[in-house]
């Protein structure tokens, strides 16, 4: 997990490297918003989107890891009947 969290932070960190790992896919993934002509790179939007969530992936992992302990926890908790 820290390997790609270094990789994650390395890729979002440095636009360079954005532009290099995403530019052969430009076909793929470049967008002109015709409402925004100031932004002329074609992965602008693409980088803007997937750089807003880029590190969401950390949660859903401590999510997932913590989820059997609160599993048990949530089991021992005595029903209330109503």
């Amino acid at each position: 997990m820290g390997v790609l969290m270094v990789i994650t932070l390395v890729l979002y960190g440095f636009k360079s490297v954005f532009d290099g790992v995403f530019g052969p896919a430009v076909a793929l993934l470049g967008f002109h918003d015709p409402l925004h002509p100031e932004f002329s790179d074609a992965l602008h939007e693409w980088y803007f989107r997937s750089h807003l969530d880029h590190l969401v992936w950390i949660f859903g992992m401590l999510c997932a890891f913590c989820f059997p302990w609160a599993d048990r926890c949530s089991l021992s908790v005595p029903l209330r009947a109503s």
